[in-house]
């Protein structure tokens, strides 16, 4: 990915995965996985690991931290999350309706998140632990989101094209506008944020991320 003369470079394993990324500055993050493609371990520019531990069923269960602090993960006899203990032991639980959608989050000191639906199983309203509710709208027949109603009013607006019906523009509640450009199979081209700083994506044959250029001078009014 290239932004004016900031590169960001990636090498990949066969299967396609990230093994190397190296940032603008030349520092570099490794990355190794198992047989199934699932990561088991990132190594920092600062020489610290991140360590993941997977089960039999392919759900990540643990995650030990480079500061040495573990996370645990625990799931329902369906494969869905039902508990989530950060480093510092705090729990944090998920409840699910019979369809497999989250309805409500129990955060370590008790407070809840709660979350409604529509019949398409898209998200309408969520509740946040002070009882703030933000709302979602979407495109008629599409099922895509075309606005979110903050708690104090504002909103967010989404944008897509006609043909594709891929997410093109996004206007926050300052009216800024987030823009992305495709290449004809889909693939970002271009980024462009709610700043007008652009950031150009370079792929390979297989389509994967090359280089992610940026730009913090090229502006856009």
């Amino acid at each position: 990915m290239r932004r004016g003369a900031a590169v960001w470079k990636y090498q990949r394993n066969d299967q396609g995965d990230i093994t190397r990324q190296t940032d603008p500055d030349g520092n570099v993050t490794e990355y190794s996985y198992d047989k199934r493609g699932q990561l088991l371990a990132v190594w920092y520019p600062d020489h610290s690991c991140q360590r993941l531990i997977w089960n039999d069923l392919g759900q990540l269960v643990g995650e030990q931290l480079p500061n040495g602090g573990v996370r645990r993960y625990r799931y329902d006899d369906l494969g869905r999350q039902i508990a989530r203990e950060d480093e510092h032991g705090a729990l944090t639980q998920y409840q699910w309706d019979a369809v497999g959608r989250l309805l409500k989050v129990v955060l370590p000191d008790g407070a809840t998140r709660a979350l409604s639906y529509n019949p398409y199983g898209k998200i309408t309203a969520e509740r946040d632990e002070l009882g703030r509710v933000t709302r979602y709208e979407y495109a008629d027949g599409l099922h895509l989101i075309s606005r979110r109603i903050n708690p104090d009013g504002s909103q967010l607006k989404y944008r897509y094209d006609n043909t594709r019906l891929l997410l093109t523009e996004i206007e926050n509640e300052s009216g800024e506008r987030y823009q992305l450009a495709y290449h004809p199979n889909g693939l970002i081209q271009q980024e462009t944020g709610f700043d007008g700083k652009r950031t150009a994506y370079v792929y390979d044959l297989n389509g994967h991320l090359q280089e992610k250029p940026s730009s913090a001078t090229m502006t856009v009014s």
